[in-house]
């Protein structure tokens, strides 16, 4: 049982570390995503960060940051794919950018 808690434990620290990484390390468009959300809502933000549902970014913040992205990498965004499940956090925003390209 002892090895069982150590592994249990172990396990745990390693979830713990790769969570922390994720939050830390953050890849170009991600950091720009980012950047973006900053000067729009004043607010620093994470990798994992909820941004519509915590209200960091309100309907209209929302669209500004579409239009932001958009001239940030020569998009055209229609207003029905400017929702949740998009914008939620900064992956779903990457993988929507990336989608685009």
């Amino acid at each position: 049982m002892i090895k069982s808690a150590k592994k249990t434990k172990e396990h745990k620290t390693s979830i713990y570390l790769q969570n922390c990484l994720s939050t830390l390390i953050m890849n170009d468009i991600q950091q720009l995503i980012a950047n973006k959300i900053h000067e729009i809502a004043f607010t620093k933000v994470a990798i994992e960060t909820e941004l519509i549902n915590s209200g960091i970014l309100s309907s209209i913040l929302v669209v500004d940051l579409a239009t932001a992205l958009e001239e940030e990498f020569d998009l055209q965004i229609p207003f029905n794919e400017i929702t949740i499940e998009n914008f939620s956090n900064l992956l779903l925003i990457e993988k929507f950018i990336n989608d685009k390209r």
